[in-house]
């Protein structure tokens, strides 16, 4: 076996291994691929991520602050009637929140829900985002799968057919409105 032949192997088994790896979870794609470190869109999606844990991080603070005062525990203090009252549910996490664009995109989830996972419906899942939602957004998908086109051309990276299933899926999140690419996504 010539030195090529086994490079040639040895990078698939690889691509093969980081696929597996991605569609578990378990490696985001800009851990993975040191070429994509400098990718402006992975920069984008870094940027945003440490943007959106540090507006967590100071609104936990802010609720920590407001739970220790008296005041802020009206919602337990008994009515006229002597009964607590309601829970408004705000902090409840068994409802998903919707990203604002759920609405405009509706129609284009609604076409690719049940879509197999092939370049057509590919191509029309991203370009729904790009043009309903906006290219950070879709710059953002592509990143997480170490690509800036869905096809390779010649100084873009393309996606590889076996990650077209799990990029729909994501791209299928986005448009309904679950996730936002640009932020952090947490495992399912």
């Amino acid at each position: 076996m010539s030195l090529e032949a086994a490079l040639a192997e040895n990078t698939a088994t690889m691509k093969e291994l980081i696929a597996a790896l991605l569609s578990v979870g378990a490696v985001q794609t800009a851990q993975v691929s040191s070429a994509a470190h400098s990718s402006p869109a992975v920069k984008a999606v870094v940027k945003a991520q440490k943007d959106a844990d540090a507006k967590d991080t100071a609104a936990k603070k802010q609720q920590t602050q407001e739970a220790a005062t008296p005041a802020a525990d009206a919602g337990d203090a008994p009515t006229a009637s002597g009964e607590p009252s309601a829970s408004t549910g705000e902090s409840s996490s068994d409802a998903p929140t919707l990203r604002d664009w759920h609405e405009k995109t509706a129609d284009k989830y609604a076409e690719l829900k049940d879509a197999e996972p092939n370049l057509e419906n590919v191509r029309k899942a991203i370009l729904g985002i790009n043009s309903l939602i906006g290219r950070a957004q879709a710059d953002a998908v592509l990143a997480r799968f170490g690509a800036q086109a869905v096809t390779s051309k010649a100084d873009k990276k393309g996606l590889d057919e076996v990650q077209y299933a799990d990029f729909l899926k994501l791209c299928l999140r986005v448009l309904a409105g679950e996730v936002d690419a640009t932020e952090s996504i947490p495992a399912e």
